[in-house]
């Protein structure tokens, strides 16, 4: 991905005090696709934000303090392509905004951030990532994505293991709910050569007697010929309102200078019967360069009778489905990066 790169001289303010060096990337992704399917009602068509990629432009930064330790910050803003507006219901910087340190004794970063949770789904969902296609990207629930007010600390890499953990406050005012929205995370990755395993564990509190609970584990080999991966998730509560699983089982086959991506996934309801939901995808994604590539694929969601799962981009608005339908749809789309 080509990027932009501003280097900055900063000069010390007493006298003979050293020169840091700041740099600040500006960089982001314009995806837009056009799709047409039947959401069990009508036939839809319409032009999408968001398919393989989320749409975004971004800025981050760093500054060498000396001794290995440096100031970094992003600044992240989603973009819906399709019609020019914010995405992230129109926040300044609705993906991310956080500022910290790093050196030898890991990462501290404070700010709106994804969770760890989400990066375990999202690295382990083939084809760009919780993209058009992706089961993963149809049944997680968006609040698990990113946390605002997040304090998060990242270990170095210890021989292929990095552990995170983060904790975000709520920050709600009213009496007794002090604890209302805060959000704690932990997860742990491990690397070795062509193998990628992650497991991950969020909390967030939804009332003062109850909290959401997910678990997750992703796993990923680079056979060469052929790269496989599976998300497992696991969600409860205390007060058993809520209670899922999901599983997204993906390959990526290297193609005629591009990659063919076949994947299927399954949702449980533990709690409502006749809720759960089966969805399989295939989508080839032509490399036209480094940083653009063109895709086209076909993807359907199989409901049971009080499931209303729907067929959704990376970055777009799902075609939301009516309880006990079948959304299916065809989808072309152009991604270029910045």
């Amino acid at each position: 991905m080509k990027k932009i790169v501003i280097t900055l001289a900063v000069l010390g303010a007493a006298a003979g005090a050293a020169q840091a060096q700041s740099s600040v990337t500006i960089y982001g992704a314009l995806d837009a696709y056009l799709e047409s399917g039947r959401n069990g009602q009508a036939t839809v068509t319409r032009v999408q934000n968001g398919g393989a990629t989320p749409s975004r432009i971004g800025f981050r930064g760093a500054e060498d303090l000396g001794e290995g330790v440096k100031a970094i910050f992003s600044l992240e803003t989603g973009i819906n392509v399709d019609d020019g507006t914010a995405a992230q219901g129109g926040l300044l910087f609705g993906r991310q905004a956080f500022v910290g340190l790093s050196g030898n004794f890991g990462t501290v970063t404070l700010g709106r951030q994804y969770t760890p949770f989400f990066m375990t789904n999202l690295l382990y969902t083939l084809g760009g990532g919780m993209g058009w296609g992706n089961a993963a990207n149809y049944f997680l629930e968006p609040p698990s994505a990113r946390a605002n007010n997040a304090l998060q600390y990242a270990t170095p890499n210890m021989n292929g293991f990095v552990f995170k953990a983060m904790y975000a406050l709520g920050e709600n005012p009213a009496p007794g709910a002090g604890k209302v929205g805060n959000v704690r995370v932990l997860s742990g990755q491990y690397d070795i050569g062509k193998l990628s395993v992650s497991m991950s564990h969020m909390n967030r509190t939804t009332t003062d007697t109850n909290a959401d609970k997910w678990t997750a584990l992703g796993a990923s080999y680079d056979f060469t010929v052929v790269k496989t991966a599976l998300v497992y998730q696991v969600r409860r509560d205390d007060a058993g309102i809520t209670r899922n699983d999901y599983f997204d089982l993906s390959v990526t086959i290297p193609m005629g200078g591009g990659a063919l991506l076949l994947d299927i996934g399954g949702l449980q309801n533990k709690v409502t019967n006749d809720a759960d939901a089966r969805t399989a995808s295939i989508r080839y994604d032509y490399f036209l360069s480094k940083r653009t590539t063109v895709y086209g694929g076909f993807s359907t969601v199989r409901n049971e009778a009080k499931a209303r799962y729907g067929v959704t981009g990376a970055g777009g608005a799902p075609m939301v489905a009516l309880a006990g339908a079948d959304p299916r749809a065809l989808a072309i789309g152009v991604r270029h990066f910045f």
